[in-house]
């Protein structure tokens, strides 16, 4: 059986990394930003969830750049990123070691697609207010 060689490296688009250091480095001495009580993989996740959310298309970066090493994400955060790019997938053999090329591309394709919204939220706690109020307004009106 041939060994799968996994990669050591999440890697997302190079604009989003140098987003999140400059947020990160614009928010550090204010307690009551949720920057400062997120981890990279964190913001790797919910860049996840939002292009889940918003069925948006897995996007390549133009220059990537590595948001975390995959050997410092616990087996729960194996967990979920399997559980998200199952429900995007829809097939469990996304899961299988053979196919974990496929899968590490999906992750930083989704997360790459989300990214951008989740530094929206993030850049301004008052921003967060803001865009949820636009979010649910949308919603309604097209529920109408």
């Amino acid at each position: 059986m041939e060994k799968i060689e996994k990669k050591k490296l999440i890697m997302i688009d190079s604009r989003y990394k140098a987003r999140i250091n400059q947020i990160k480095e614009k928010n550090k001495e204010d307690p009551e930003s949720i920057i400062n009580y997120l981890e990279n993989k964190h913001i790797l996740i919910l860049a996840i969830q939002m292009a889940l959310k918003n069925k948006l298309k897995p996007r390549e970066a133009k220059i990537r750049d590595w948001i975390i090493r995959s050997e410092y994400l616990r087996e729960e955060d194996h967990l979920l990123l399997g559980s998200l790019i199952f429900s995007y997938n829809k097939n469990l053999k996304i899961l299988l070691p053979e196919n974990y090329s496929l899968y590490h591309d999906l992750i930083e394709n989704l997360a790459n697609a989300g990214m951008e919204e989740i530094l929206d939220l993030l850049e301004d706690k008052d921003e967060v207010e803001t865009l949820l109020l636009k979010k649910i307004n949308i919603r309604k009106k097209i529920k109408k």
